[in-house]
């Protein structure tokens, strides 16, 4: 991919293509079965795009053979391979969870060499690719859904810092994120005490008397 605009990097800054910097990328793997007993696989509807993993719903399957080989670990980057046009290329970042977590085949993870590259700076280079419509313009497009082929994730040429100016970055772009998620939190509030004081007041279980504060 060329990086329109940049003319000359930063000193110490230099341009990596992605398989440089991957030290293992693997696919989920596919189950239309489910199991209460099982483990949870994680899909597409997990992935947001802001690159978060909810657990608002999930499912779990039957716990595959060689499990160790699926399970999700703090600092696994996961790249939503297949989706719809618009949402193909979402991606996360896995950091903890409430109980142990696979992948589904609309997946791939990768594994960063840790001495080179965040996973965190990644993330945000996929974000911003994302949005850009960078991965729409490479999927292969089937009926209802397109795909990104890994081929092209490894080809890709990022802008990469000096690791410990990829840690500042990250930091101050995550602190940032937390804003936005205490902003959401507390707008999300908001709309839960609107819905109640409009369910109270224009059914009569709340009255207010003229020039009264609700």
């Amino acid at each position: 991919m060329d990086h329109k605009g940049i003319d000359e990097l930063p000193e110490g800054w230099k341009f990596v293509k992605l398989e440089e910097a991957v030290k293992e990328i693997k696919n989920g793997f596919a189950s239309g079965k489910r199991d209460e007993n099982g483990i949870v696989q994680i899909r597409m509807n997990n992935v947001t795009t802001d690159g978060r993993i909810i657990f608002d719903s999930y499912l779990k399957v039957p716990t595959p053979e060689n499990l160790d080989l699926w399970l999700l670990r703090k600092g696994d980057f996961l790249f939503n391979n297949t989706n719809s046009y618009d949402l193909v290329g979402k991606s996360a970042l896995f950091t903890e969870a409430p109980f142990p977590c696979t992948f589904s085949n609309h997946f791939t993870r990768i594994r960063f060499k840790e001495s080179m590259v965040l996973p965190e700076i990644i993330l945000y280079h996929f974000l911003m690719l994302w949005k850009k419509g960078y991965f729409k313009s490479v999927a292969i497009r089937h009926v209802g859904q397109s795909a990104v082929n890994s081929k092209y994730l490894l080809k890709l040429k990022i802008p990469l810092p000096p690791l410990y100016e990829q840690q500042k970055i990250a930091e101050i772009l995550g602190a940032v994120d937390e804003k936005i998620a205490l902003e959401k939190e507390r707008k999300a509030k908001l709309e839960r005490v609107k819905k109640g004081l409009m369910n109270d007041l224009l059914t009569g279980r709340k009255r207010v008397k003229l020039g009264e504060e609700v």
